[in-house]
């Protein structure tokens, strides 16, 4: 746990200073669009790992890191705004909130499918206990009534 914080922690600080070195060239949209990607990700992750519950200490440094990563993506929205695509960045953010969408709704179809399987394996292990019950019970009845 302490391992993946870390690494989420310093995939978001990359992400931000990602953005301040590509500062002087915001006219290269294809390295913007890296970094929106990297600021998206970064945000997600952060916020994965704080919803997982942590201590106190990581819980302050993935706030302040969420802090830094919200005002990368301040920053980079005010640069696509300066390239005068203000057009893109709002079709980046929706495309961005559809995968968001797309990737629960794949998480919900396997938390179903995780359940259904539980239950068939219930069921699979209720009839194996039967039947581990019941056969010797009946071949020693058999033996009992042949015997008799």
């Amino acid at each position: 746990m302490i391992l993946e914080i870390g690494a989420v922690l310093a995939a978001a600080d990359a992400a931000c200073k990602g953005l301040n070195a590509a500062a002087g060239a915001v006219d290269d949209i294809q390295k913007l669009t890296g970094l929106f990607h990297g600021i998206g990700q970064a945000e997600h992750d952060l916020q994965k790992i704080r919803n997982d519950g942590v201590n106190e200490a990581d819980a302050l440094r993935i706030v302040m890191q969420q802090e830094a990563v919200k005002q990368a993506k301040a920053d980079l929205q005010q640069m696509f705004y300066s390239i005068n695509r203000p057009d893109l960045w709002e079709q980046m953010q929706r495309v961005q909130a559809d995968a968001r969408k797309t990737r629960q709704a794949a998480l919900k179809q396997m938390q179903i499918r995780r359940k259904q399987r539980m239950k068939e394996l219930q069921f699979v292990g209720i009839v194996l206990l039967a039947a581990l019950i019941l056969v010797p019970a009946a071949v020693g009845f058999l033996l009992w009534a042949l015997t008799r």
